[in-house]
């Protein structure tokens, strides 16, 4: 019956956890201090929508003329604005992937929309062993409309003078080839109105070079920037100033990095005072179909700082420049979609857009506005040490995806503490192993401690079950007076039941750094594809998939634990087997020990093996190296058992050997820590309560 009631309990527990996982976003979503959208009139413009007849393959194309209210190449009412572009559809590209190229990236440009098609690392690979390089961006193709989107496009134009806009996203702009270099790529178009140029506007990506490819570890700044400059030049070629808005779409067409879990999502870092950062990230289900999230805007003590989208290792960041223009300001950021898909599983299409408050262009003058975008890793290294990211807390986009059993402080300590571990011996998987020692050692007192006075409590927990049979005859079914006199007689031999629950202590201690380690391996771009022994765990990121299937399977009842399975993982079984070998070593009573004493080990015993099924479970898809840490801080502690169970053993013989009245100094006392603690817990029953008595 007893243990009937257990196995009940363990899986109301079970039900009661993934219910709470399930409801607890929606119950307490991330707090968010974000201001609410302007309702200016020059952050009111009409939305930035694409066109959806205007050709998307590099073919030859009819000029085309846009205006606020045409989107066809028909002839354009006076006083209407068109903005010329070229005739076709072009590309080129800028940087290399070559290993011993200067550059960190390699990116492809299309002059539809004077825009980014795809961008490729030098320094990561797409998967494991591959030798392609990782695709960041790529262009979004939508099945629906036939139309492509390009990523920092420029989505809109809008010249308030005139109170117009001007569709520029799918415009092909015309390509200065006499001012393109090996890192820069000039754009420009000319605005008109009743076929007088009004505005010309430049647009260039400028890319950063950077040190040739370097062992992790001993990169420079320079090695660890992936910095691409995106400046925007107006010139005002009528006699009178004008007011122009400029709507600046982000990236899209990131990928979809961990096939188990979509990390991707778009953050909002906002700047008040000194503190910048990200108060919740904004994933593709929020802005399905025509659904907007706002973003911010700059107000009088808060200012957007940066937007970012960004997978689970990798970020693409868009920052206005305020040093190259002080006077810009942010009247409207927003996340969206670019399709009509109404599905929350399709992301690529996600992106972000940001509207500029109206910049004066003075008559005959330029005004020059700047981004800075950083198109790279998820680098807790690069964003420390490298000063224009530090200042801008770049880090932000990290610690934004910390679980909240990890808090801060703790996951960034993992990091700090894997990668100094990583320095000497140059694989993170014996860093793991190393920091597995560090732990174990700290934590050795306390185990030890936890251990004996286990054993303690057993033996005269079974010394003193017949007293407590006696009292239960004496007093029926009072249980009042039962519990009281019970407790009674535990006072009286210096029993406390609630020191029984400082044994968990060590488990307790370990469960923020599992958290932690968790967060580590989910942010340290280092640890991605990082093996550690080249043919088995081959991504410490990753399951080790020792067998992979070819395809994912979901097991039902257990897909909600296990999650979708795709391979073999050997390394979460033997974390299981070790943990089941840990628990059995566990310093037990000696077999004098009868009764509920006898009784409550035995159900302990049931419950730790049914606990060591349900972590290998829930952590068959979990990274290798945090499996990799349980089952090594197992195999560690199933020697720490033998060595505890010796030194019981030795107690439990002095204190046979001592005859009776004999010292006390042999006898199998309670460890000082454990003691210290009851003293503490005692004292504490004994202040007096606020409460009134009744």
């Amino acid at each position: 019956m007893e243990t009937r009631r257990l196995l009940v309990a363990l899986l109301a527990s079970m039900g009661a956890f993934l219910l709470w996982l399930a409801i607890s976003p929606r119950l307490f979503p991330a707090p968010t201090t974000q201001p609410a959208a302007s309702t200016q009139p020059t952050t009111t413009m009409a939305d930035a929508e694409t066109p959806a007849d205007v050709p998307a393959t590099a073919e030859a194309v009819e000029p085309v003329a846009t205006t606020a209210a045409v989107t066809t190449a028909a002839a354009p009412a006076a006083g209407q604005l068109v903005a010329d572009g070229a005739i076709t559809q072009q590309t080129l590209s800028v940087g290399s992937v070559a290993d011993d190229s200067p550059y960190p990236m390699e990116i492809q440009f299309t002059n539809r929309g004077a825009a980014i098609e795809t961008v490729h690392l030098r320094d990561f690979k797409k998967q494991v062993g591959a030798s392609d390089p990782y695709p960041l961006l790529d262009a979004v193709e939508d099945e629906a409309s036939g139309q492509s989107f390009y990523s920092f496009a420029t989505a809109k134009l809008r010249i308030e003078t005139f109170q117009q806009d001007i569709e520029l996203a799918d415009l092909p702009w015309s390509i200065d080839r006499d001012a393109c270099t090996e890192t820069t790529t000039v754009f420009h178009v000319t605005v008109k109105r009743s076929a007088e140029p009004v505005l010309e506007v430049s647009k260039t990506y400028t890319l950063a070079q950077a040190g040739t490819r370097a062992e992790p570890g001993t990169e420079t700044d320079a090695n660890r920037r992936h910095d691409v400059t995106l400046t925007y030049s107006f010139r005002n070629l009528t006699s009178q100033p004008l007011s122009v808005i400029l709507v600046q779409r982000g990236p899209v067409g990131i990928h979809r990095e961990d096939p188990r879990t979509d990390w991707r999502g778009i953050g909002a870092a906002i700047r008040e005072g000194s503190t910048v950062k990200i108060d919740k990230k904004h994933g593709r289900k929020e802005v399905v179909g025509d659904k907007r999230v706002d973003l911010g805007q700059d107000q009088e003590t808060t200012r957007v700082e940066w937007l970012s989208l960004a997978n689970k290792y990798f970020a693409c960041v868009l920052r206005p420049d305020r040093d190259a223009n002080s006077n810009l300001r942010v009247a409207k950021s927003e996340a969206r979609s670019l399709t009509r898909n109404d599905s929350d599983t399709f992301a690529e299409d996600l992106t972000y857009e940001v509207v500029l408050a109206p910049l004066t262009v003075p008559a005959g003058g330029t005004t020059d506005v700047q981004f800075d975008c950083y198109l790279g890793p998820k680098s807790k290294v690069a964003f420390e040490d490298v000063a224009d990211y530090a200042a801008h807390n770049y880090m932000a986009m990290i610690e934004v995806d910390f679980y909240c059993c990890a808090p801060a402080p703790v996951a960034k300590f993992m990091m700090w503490l894997l990668q100094k571990l990583y320095w000497p011996v140059k694989n993170y998987g014996v860093a793991i192993i190393l920091l597995v020692l560090i732990v174990r050692a700290i934590l050795h007192p306390i185990t030890k401690a936890g251990q004996v006075n286990m054993m303690k409590m057993q033996k005269q927990m079974g010394k003193l079950q017949p007293k407590i049979d006696e009292l239960k005859r004496k007093h029926g079914n009072d249980k009042q007076k039962i519990s009281q006199d019970t407790m009674e007689l535990y006072r009286e031999a210096g029993i406390s039941p609630a020191s029984q629950l400082l044994t968990c202590l060590p488990m307790g201690l370990q469960l923020p750094i599992w958290a932690g380690l968790w967060a580590a391996l989910s942010s340290i771009v280092e640890m991605r594809h990082a093996p550690f022994d080249g043919w088995w765990i081959k991504d410490l990121a990753g399951p080790d998939a020792l067998i992979p299937f070819g395809q994912t399977f979901d097991i039902p009842l257990l897909g909600s634990i296990v999650g979708p399975v795709s391979g073999f993982n050997l390394l979460p079984i033997l974390l299981s087997v070790t943990m089941y070998l840990q628990q059995k070593l566990m310093p037990k009573a000696s077999a004098s020990t009868a009764g509920k004493g006898g009784d409550q080990m035995a159900q302990q015993q049931k419950m730790m093996s049914f606990m060591t099924i349900f972590f290998g479970l829930m952590l068959y898809n979990a990274p290798s190296g945090l499996n990799l840490y349980i089952m090594s801080s197992n195999l560690f502690g199933i020697i720490e058992q033998w060595r505890i169970r010796k030194h019981v053993k030795v107690l439990e013989e002095h204190e046979k050997a001592q005859p009776a009245g004999g010292s006390a100094a042999s006898k199998l006392k309670k460890p000082r820590f454990f003691a210290w603690l009851e003293k503490k817990a005692e004292e504490a029953k004994k202040l007096p309560s606020d409460k009134p008595r009744r």
